[in-house]
């Protein structure tokens, strides 16, 4: 079985994001002192969990990260989404 290598672009990414999983493109926010509460911190452990689980079964995923820390992060703009 042969391995298929494809090459995406920027742009083709934004439209599969925009029109597949009704995703924005909007301003970053820095996340809130709520969010680094042991309860949120252990949510987002379960979510590291699954993600390493989903992608050791073979599957692909599109990281679209939500949220900035202050100081660490210099984007202006992130891909939110809709839902």
């Amino acid at each position: 079985m042969s391995k298929c290598k494809l090459k995406v672009s920027r742009p083709w990414i934004g439209r599969y994001l925009r029109s597949e999983l009704a995703a924005t493109y909007r301003k970053v926010k820095p996340i809130q002192v709520i969010q680094n509460y042991a309860a949120a911190k252990l949510q987002r452990q379960f979510a590291a969990a699954k993600f390493i689980e989903v992608m050791h079964r073979g599957h692909r995923i599109i990281d679209i990260d939500e949220s900035v820390i202050r100081y660490t992060d210099h984007r202006q703009h992130g891909w939110v989404s809709k839902n």
